[in-house]
C-alpha cells in the first residue's frame, strides 16, 4: 500500500506519495556506432579508419556495466544496418554478417558469454533515408520521397529510379547521408541489486540510474522536509524517471513548497489523474486564494483516500 510523507509548508499540508517498489530493477544502456568495413567485406578491422573511436562507443559502456559489482548483464542486442544503394540481397548479406562479426569481436574482447547476445539486422535503412528526406531541403525532395515510399516498386527498383531520374540529388545523398545509414545499434540490458538507504544515499549523486524511485524516496526521508537536500532528491528522481506519474507528483510537491506554482503545474501535467494530483492542485488553489476551488478538490481527494485532505479541509473550516 502507498504511504505518504507529510510535509507541513506553512499551511496547508502537502502529500508526497511513496512509489511502489520495483520487483526487479531492469536498466539499459544504448547507443549507435558507425563502423567502417572495406567495400563488400564483412571482416571487422579494429584499427581501420575511424573504427577505434566507434568501437570504443560500444565497448566502453558494456565494460563499465560488466565491471560494476552492483549489476548483472542480462542481454546485449546488436542491430546492424546497411545503406540503400546497390543490390538488396547483397546488402542483406552484408548487414547480417557484419552484425555477427561485431558480436564476435565484442564477446571476445570483453570475455562475455555469447548466449547473452541477440543479433539482428536490417538490409537497408530506408526509414533513416526517409527521415533525412523529410527533415532536409534537397532538390526534387518531394519526387524523391514519392519514389522512396512507392510500395509498387521493390527496394532495388526504388534505388535505381532515384539514381537514374535525379542523379545529382542521388549523388548528394550518397555522399552526405548514406554513410550515416550504415550503422550498428546496441543495447546493453542489465539488472541492479537492491540497496539499503545508506547505500542509496551514496549513489544518489553518483549513479542515480541504479536506484529505484522507492529507494530515492527513502533517501529523501532522511532529510528535513523542504530542505535543499530533500528537494534535490525528488528533482533527481523526476530527472531519472521523467515520465513516471509519481515522480512528477512528488517533484510538483517540492515546487509547491518553494512557491513555484508554474513549475509545479508543469510536473502535474505529467502526473496523470489521481486523488493525489487533485490534492496538489487543491493546495495550489488555496495558496493562490481560490478557496472554493480548493475545497472542491480537497473533498475529491479525501474521497479518493488522501489522508492530508481531511486535515486541510479542517483548516478551511477554521478560516470561515
Amino acid at each position: 500500500q502507498n504511504r505518504t510523507l507529510i510535509h507541513r509548508l506553512r499551511r496547508p499540508l502537502v502529500a508526497y506519495l511513496r512509489p511502489q517498489a520495483e520487483a526487479r530493477k531492469a536498466r539499459h544502456e544504448e547507443g549507435r556506432a558507425f563502423l567502417d568495413f572495406p567495400v563488400d567485406r564483412i571482416e571487422l578491422y579494429p584499427d581501420y579508419r575511424k573504427n577505434p573511436r566507434e568501437l570504443e562507443k560500444i565497448l566502453s559502456p558494456i565494460e563499465l556495466v560488466k565491471k560494476d559489482p552492483n549489476v548483472s548483464i542480462t542481454g546485449i542486442s546488436i542491430h546492424g544496418y546497411a545503406s540503400p544503394e546497390g543490390n538488396y540481397a547483397h546488402n542483406e548479406y552484408l548487414a547480417e554478417n557484419r552484425a555477427k562479426t561485431l558480436k564476435d569481436y565484442v564477446a571476445g574482447r570483453l570475455d562475455i558469454d555469447e548466449s547473452l547476445f541477440r543479433v539482428e539486422s536490417t538490409p537497408e535503412d530506408w526509414e533513416g533515408l526517409l527521415r533525412y528526406l523529410r527533415e532536409n531541403n534537397i532538390e526534387n525532395k518531394e519526387e524523391l520521397l514519392a519514389i522512396a515510399q512507392d510500395e509498387d516498386l521493390t527496394y532495388d527498383q526504388r534505388d535505381l529510379k532515384m539514381r537514374a531520374t535525379y542523379p545529382q540529388a542521388y549523388r548528394y545523398m550518397l555522399d552526405n547521408w548514406y554513410p550515416a545509414l550504415r550503422h550498428s545499434d546496441y543495447v546493453v540490458n542489465y539488472s541492479v541489486r537492491p540497496f539499503s538507504v545508506d547505500e542509496a544515499k551514496e549513489l544518489i549523486h553518483t549513479k542515480p540510474q541504479q536506484l529505484s524511485l522507492e529507494e530515492m524516496y527513502l533517501v529523501a526521508q532522511t532529510y528535513e522536509p523542504g530542505s535543499k537536500e530533500f528537494n534535490e532528491v525528488f528533482e533527481i528522481a523526476v530527472r531519472m524517471f521523467p515520465d513516471d506519474p509519481t515522480a512528477n507528483l512528488n517533484a510538483a510537491c517540492t515546487r509547491i513548497g518553494r512557491e513555484d506554482y508554474d513549475g509545479a503545474e508543469a510536473y502535474l501535467r505529467k502526473a496523470g489523474s489521481s486523488p493525489y494530483v487533485d490534492h496538489a492542485r487543491a493546495v495550489i488553489a488555496l495558496r493562490q486564494g481560490r478557496t472554493a476551488e480548493a475545497r472542491t478538490l480537497f473533498q475529491k481527494a479525501q474521497q479518493g483516500g488522501v489522508p492530508e485532505a481531511a486535515e486541510n479541509l479542517k483548516l478551511l473550516d477554521l478560516d470561515r
